[in-house]
């Protein structure tokens, strides 16, 4: 674990960058020097459900309540989004950004400020990122310019840059060749986006040449990786060792409850949560680092 902190320099959020660095470390080891990467299809072409949502927020907000009804019927039939879920994302971007943080507290989702956090510390770092965000959440071209430039994809290639240079291995990404982004960027939203598929023009392309089954597959997957198996399998005493260290170690950052939580969860009297894994990870890159 150490050794891939120290690769990456920084705390991450979810196990999926440290599979990456285990599919270049493999790839490494087999002798490749050069790997494509797809980063930046799902940000340019809009792939992602964020996008979906938005596309139905739009509609609501221009008074097509049917349409946006019928968008939220489509995320249920082809990508498994229940009904509730889908509408009340979508109304949830068309509602201002601190009722809409209240909101997702309510229906017991993440929010920019997460229980278990200490508020106050991270407040100042998070709040303008997440009303910025916020704000182009129902247009699906501003969404996607934020997602290039200042969201999802720059944080991507940064981890991937290190995971794959970390293994001796070059990794290239076409899709971001800048006069294919500059493309997609200048198309019309009902291109990429379309009775609840995504990513439309990419695959109208590419089913001259893919199968079906790949060209048109409306799952996400990226690298899955099971947290709560890893966290909660076999080792999961020593998880919970390291864990218990790493809240000690960065124990301004937490709420005093995070303790109590982290032991509920490996005891199984508490549902598991991302922040078994993200307080390992901070914890973890203050002591590899010598941060105080």
């Amino acid at each position: 674990m150490s050794d891939y902190i120290f690769v990456q320099d920084e705390p991450i959020g979810g196990l999926s960058v440290v599979a990456e660095y285990l599919a270049f470390q493999a790839a490494g080891n087999s002798g490749l020097k050069v790997m494509i990467d797809g980063h930046g299809a799902d940000e340019i072409f809009c792939g992602y459900h964020d996008f979906l949502h938005a596309d139905i927020s739009n509609r609501i907000a221009h008074g097509k309540l049917l349409s946006g009804w019928r968008g939220v019927q489509k995320l249920k039939s082809l990508h498994g989004v229940s009904t509730g879920y889908g509408f009340s994302r979508a109304a949830e971007n068309l509602l201002p950004y601190t009722i809409s943080q209240s909101a997702r507290r309510l229906l017991d989702r993440s929010s920019s400020h997460p229980d278990w956090i200490n508020k106050e510390i991270f407040r100042q770092h998070v709040e303008e990122g997440s009303r910025v965000h916020h704000r182009h959440k129902s247009n699906i071209n501003l969404l996607s310019k934020l997602a290039v430039q200042r969201s999802s994809l720059p944080a991507q290639l940064r981890w991937t840059d290190r995971n794959a240079m970390a293994n001796s291995v070059e990794s290239r990404v076409p899709y971001l060749d800048h006069k294919l982004v500059e493309f997609a960027l200048s198309l019309e939203a009902g291109s990429k986006i379309m009775d609840g598929n995504t990513k439309v023009i990419l695959r109208s392309v590419a089913k001259k040449w893919i199968p079906p089954e790949l060209s048109l597959r409306t799952d996400k997957v990226g690298y899955a990786v099971s947290d709560e198996s890893i966290m909660l399998g076999e080792n999961k005493e020593k998880v919970r060792k390291i864990a218990l260290e790493s809240v000690e170690i960065a124990q301004e950052f937490f709420n005093h409850n995070v303790v109590s939580d982290i032991n509920k969860i490996f005891d199984g009297i508490k549902p598991y949560r991302t922040h078994i894994w993200r307080s390992i990870s901070l914890g973890q890159w203050m002591k590899v680092f010598s941060v105080s």
